[in-house]
């Protein structure tokens, strides 16, 4: 019998001295790690007073989600005004225009019915002084009468050149040119204004995980205050520091194997930093213990159940 218990209790010590010896080998190629996130900071572009902040910390946010309206009543008057000039304008370029029924069309008819008088009128006095040159070779009038005649004869030909001048000025496009000038200055107003507008809206940029909220509703913020962080989904990274003496047997795209606790995943070294530090106590294992150790990156993929701040295990 005690022999039996002899060879029991030696059993029981080598499976103990392989199970320490098994995990110690694993643990010696195996790294701890961090799940770090890429922040993306969400600046304001106007300055004024908040009025809506929805987000809060820790939550999970999508690409599109409001973080922050601020006040945006002035700009809405300037959007107003501008859309109401630029009707304005538009009517103008109506009334421009001869054919579209407003000023220009009774400035062309009435500028027309002086024209075809004056045609009326030259038309006669050409004839006048055509009989006047006769009578004047006959001696039936005097000097003065045919220089009447000559005079009345100018007139009229001015008349008509005066009256046709006219027209071509109201038939010619240059004033309603002018008037589209003005909608197309407006109308690019109007849209530069709609552009600023939206700006007053804060929108996130990306699926992720708000990290910082630094103002609340209420603040007033300028231009360039950055209102949230968020720790975009779409980029983590496993962080882990590697031994500086061990950095030939790795390289840039290298397959590791991240163990996330319940499941694993395989990700890609994407990052080697040149500076040696010491490893960090809490991100040491027997791999690096003691060791000067360079940061090492590996990119997780996308749609992996991981957070940030989350401590994994990375094999190489």
């Amino acid at each position: 019998m005690k022999a039996k218990r002899k060879i029991i209790f030696i059993i029981v010590i080598l499976i103990a001295v392989i199970a320490i010896f098994y995990i110690h080998l694993k643990d010696s190629h195996g790294y701890t790690g961090e799940v770090e996130g890429i922040m993306e900071p969400h600046c304001a572009e106007v300055s004024g007073k908040i009025v809506k902040c929805p987000i809060e910390l820790g939550s999970q946010i999508k690409k599109g989600d409001v973080i922050a309206v601020i006040d945006n009543t002035n700009q809405k008057y300037a959007v107003e005004q501008l859309s109401l000039n630029l009707q304005k304008a538009k009517l103008a370029v109506n009334n421009s225009k001869v054919g579209r029924g407003g000023v220009a069309d009774n400035n062309y008819n009435a500028a027309k019915a002086s024209y075809d008088s004056a045609v009326i009128l030259k038309e006669k006095a050409t004839e006048d002084y055509s009989k006047a040159k006769t009578l004047y070779e006959e001696n039936a009038i005097s000097e003065d009468a045919l220089n009447s005649a000559k005079v009345a004869y100018e007139t009229a030909v001015s008349k008509v050149a005066d009256t046709g001048a006219q027209i071509k000025n109201i038939s010619d496009k240059t004033a309603g040119n002018a008037a589209e000038i003005d909608v197309a200055l407006l109308e690019s107003q109007l849209n530069q204004q709609n552009e600023n507008l939206q700006k007053y809206t804060i929108v996130a940029g990306c699926d992720g995980i708000v990290m910082s909220k630094n103002y609340k509703e209420g603040d007033v913020v300028s231009a360039g205050y950055n209102i949230a962080d968020i720790s975009s989904q779409k980029e983590r990274y496993a962080v882990i520091y590697f031994p500086e003496d061990k950095l030939d047997c790795i390289k840039y795209n290298q397959k590791a194997v991240v163990d996330l606790g319940d499941t694993s995943v395989e990700g890609q070294i994407k990052y080697i930093d040149v500076k040696a530090q010491y490893t960090p106590k809490e991100m040491q294992s027997a791999a690096n213990r003691n060791q000067e150790s360079v940061r090492v990156k590996v990119l997780l993929p996308e749609k992996c159940n991981v957070n940030v701040g989350q401590k994994v295990k990375v094999q190489l």
